[in-house]
């Protein structure tokens, strides 16, 4: 099973774009803290979707939240890169830190992207 779950803060605004196809995708990146007097570990994250909609309008940079989704490995110009693909996400931390509107989403499911996987 490959799933990670993360607990951190978004390190800088998300950025929106859109495939081809039109899905929309955001992506950012986040730190997990790894204890006292250590350097926090940085990961880059993918939301697709309604997901993706939801982290553009409640997210920013500083904003506390949980994310679950997988680890996935990409090679670009000879070099290895690695994201997490995010399945879902919680809002936690203080309410001040997201936009002022209100979401009536706890947790939100979120479809994996269309992607062709050789098994």
């Amino acid at each position: 099973m490959n799933q990670i779950v993360l607990h951190g803060m978004i390190g800088k605004d998300p950025e929106t774009s859109f495939t081809q196809g039109g899905k929309q995708v955001t992506k950012f990146t986040m730190a997990t803290n790894n204890g006292k007097d250590k350097d926090p570990t940085w990961h880059n994250i993918v939301s697709w979707d309604k997901s993706a909609e939801l982290i553009e309008k409640y997210f920013k940079k500083g904003s506390e939240i949980i994310v679950v989704g997988k680890q996935e490995h990409h090679k670009h110009e000879g070099k290895y890169y690695s994201s997490v693909a995010m399945f879902s996400f919680d809002f936690c931390g203080k309410k001040e830190s997201r936009d002022e509107s209100s979401s009536p989403f706890d947790k939100t499911p979120v479809d994996e992207p269309d992607d062709d996987v050789p098994f």
